[in-house]
């Protein structure tokens, strides 16, 4: 039995349409290739202004889909405050003895950093005001003896009243001389998140730590997308807290 020249034409033109309909669905190439000519648009078109901002952040996410999900470094372990943690615990945030104990288990382990993403500003009660609770003292004498503790701070932008001196001091210790970063472009400094206050540890684990700041800007739609490594707070540049944590 043989084929009619219809049936032909028809059989091509059906491996003809299934081709087509198989590479019209773009590449993750393509798809990078377009997001970043529309961004590029976008810039030359608004000057980097606030639309081009939005537009930015859009492609980022969809650059990140494209790249897909990569391997954990497997030098870097994060010890999760999660919820069984907080089950076992009885509370949030965790007792600062508890925090000691696993700051000198990942010390006698060989810790190069030890990273607290987690706002430590007021002491641990009870306290007379005088003297530090058993478990704050335990905490700092830790960091104390890793030597290797970064914590984390933040820039307070709405603030009543003038800051208090001992925030300013911390963010002093913690600011970054602007020649190692800027040279004499100042300008560059001008266009930094500018914070007049600073909520750092207690002052006591704030002097034996290391601190970075962990504001994160929320974006157009409430994104989280990045996180300053740079911003002034009180005329002096500190550091983002993954910053800090490389630089160690």
């Amino acid at each position: 039995m043989t084929a009619s020249p219809t049936s032909d034409r028809t059989s091509a033109l059906s491996r003809f349409v299934s081709a087509r309909a198989g590479s019209a669905r773009p590449s993750p190439f393509w798809l990078l290739a377009i997001a970043a000519l529309a961004a590029l648009l976008i810039f030359l078109r608004l000057g980097g202004g606030g639309p081009f901002a939005a537009a930015e952040g859009v492609t980022l996410d969809l650059r990140f889909q494209v790249r897909g999900a990569l391997p954990a470094p497997r030098e870097i372990v994060i010890l999760a405050i999660d919820d069984r943690s907080i089950a076992n615990l009885r509370r949030f945030p965790p007792p600062r003895a508890a925090l000691a104990v696993m700051v000198n288990r990942l010390h006698e382990a060989g810790a190069k950093v030890i990273a607290f993403d987690l706002l430590l500003a007021d002491v641990e009660q009870p306290s007379d005001g005088l003297r530090l609770s058993p478990g704050d003292q335990a905490l700092v004498e830790a960091a104390q003896r890793a030597g290797t503790v970064v914590m984390a701070a933040a820039g307070m932008f709405r603030v009543a009243g003038q800051p208090l001196p001992e925030a300013i001091d911390a963010a002093a210790r913690a600011a970054i001389p602007a020649e190692r970063i800027i040279g004499e472009r100042a300008i560059v400094t001008k266009q930094l998140p500018d914070a007049p206050d600073f909520l750092s540890p207690f002052a006591a684990l704030s002097t034996v730590s290391s601190l970075g700041h962990v504001n994160v800007p929320v974006a157009i739609g409430g994104a989280l997308r990045h996180l300053p490594l740079l911003m002034r707070v009180n005329g002096h540049l500190v550091p983002g807290f993954p910053l800090v944590v490389a630089q160690r």
